[in-house]
C-alpha cells in the first residue's frame, strides 16, 4: 500500500534560504531509517511558494495566480512516498518524523493513501492506464533498462561546487547528504562531518552525482569531460562564460565544422567540461 506523507511546515523559507544544519541532519537520519526499512519510494522538498503559481478554476475559466501565497499553514513544503503494509504503519512513520518546522515549532504531516488502478475495477480505460504504467516503468522497452550517470569526486568542495553549478547552468540540487548523522560519521574525522557523502544534482532532467573524497584518496579528475548539449547559441555562450569563471579555458567557444559553438574548459573545482551547440540539421 502506497502512502504520501505531505509535509506542511507552518513556516516558509525565503527564496534562496535553506533549512538549518540541524534540520538537515535530523531529516537525513529519518530518511536513512526509512531506506533501511525498505519502505521509502521517493521524497523531495519544494521551493518556496514565491517561486510557484496556482491555476484556479471557476465557472469554466482558468486564472493564473503567482506566488507567494498567504495561507502559509496550508502550504506543502515537501513529501515522502512510502510503501507499507497498512494505514497504521504509515501513520507510525509519520509520528516518528522530525518536526518539519524545527524543534518546538508548529507543523503538520498529512498521511494520504494512493489510489491504485485496481481500485477502479476492470475497464478499457484502466487496462490502457496499466499499459502506460508499464511503459513508464520501462517494462516494455527493448533490452536492459540501464541509465548511466556521471559521478564526480571533490576534495572537500562538493557543496560549494554544486552551489556554483546552480548559478552557472541552472542546475537543481536534489540531495546533499553529509557524513554527520549517518553510519559513516564514525569513520571520518570531526572536520569532515559536514562534508558531502553523497550529492545529487539535476541538470534539466539529467543527473550528476558526487561526493567529497578524503584528501589522501583524492585524485584530480582526468580522462573525461562533462559534456553539455545546448541547442541555443546564446545559452551556450552564457553557460561557457559562467562555468569558466576562475577556471581555465582549454578551447575557446567557437564555431566548428560540426557545431555552431563548441568549447572546452576546466572549472575552478577542477572539473573538465565540453559545451556543444550542434548545427541545425
Amino acid at each position: 500500500m502506497r502512502f504520501m506523507m505531505i509535509v506542511k511546515p507552518g513556516i516558509e523559507l525565503a527564496p534562496g534560504e535553506v533549512p538549518s544544519e540541524e534540520m538537515i541532519a535530523e531529516m537525513g537520519r529519518f530518511n536513512e531509517e526509512m531506506m533501511k526499512a525498505g519502505v521509502l519510494v521517493d521524497l523531495s522538498g519544494l521551493q518556496p511558494s514565491a517561486q510557484g503559481a496556482r491555476v484556479q478554476f471557476s465557472r469554466g475559466k482558468r486564472t493564473l495566480v503567482d506566488g507567494p501565497f498567504a495561507e502559509t499553514k496550508e502550504l506543502v513544503g515537501g513529501y515522502w512516498i512510502i510503501n507499507v503494509k497498512s494505514r497504521e504503519e504509515a501513520i507510525d512513520w509519520a509520528m516518528r518524523a522530525p518536526c518539519p518546522s524545527g524543534k518546538g515549532g508548529d507543523a503538520e504531516i498529512e498521511v494520504r493513501q494512493f489510489f491504485e488502478l485496481e481500485d477502479f475495477g476492470e475497464t478499457a480505460a484502466v487496462e490502457k492506464a496499466k499499459e502506460l504504467a508499464k511503459e513508464l516503468k520501462g517494462e516494455k522497452t527493448a533490452g536492459p533498462t540501464i541509465r548511466p550517470n556521471i559521478y564526480l569526486n571533490f576534495n572537500g568542495t562538493c557543496e560549494e561546487a554544486f552551489r556554483f553549478y546552480e548559478r552557472a547552468i541552472g542546475a537543481k540540487i536534489e540531495c546533499l547528504l553529509r557524513h554527520a548523522g549517518t553510519p559513516a560519521e564514525a569513520h571520518v574525522p570531526a572536520e569532515w562531518q559536514q562534508k558531502i557523502m553523497h550529492g545529487r544534482l539535476n541538470v534539466n532532467g539529467e543527473v550528476i552525482m558526487a561526493s567529497d573524497a578524503f584528501t589522501a584518496n583524492f585524485q584530480p579528475p582526468q580522462g573525461f569531460s562533462v559534456a553539455l548539449q545546448i541547442k541555443d547559441v546564446a545559452e551556450a555562450e552564457r553557460s561557457f562564460r559562467a562555468l569558466s569563471e576562475n577556471g581555465q579555458v582549454k578551447m575557446p567557444l567557437q564555431e566548428t565544422f560540426w557545431a555552431t559553438r563548441f568549447g572546452m574548459l576546466v572549472d575552478q573545482y577542477g572539473i573538465p567540461w565540453m559545451i556543444n551547440c550542434e548545427k541545425p540539421a
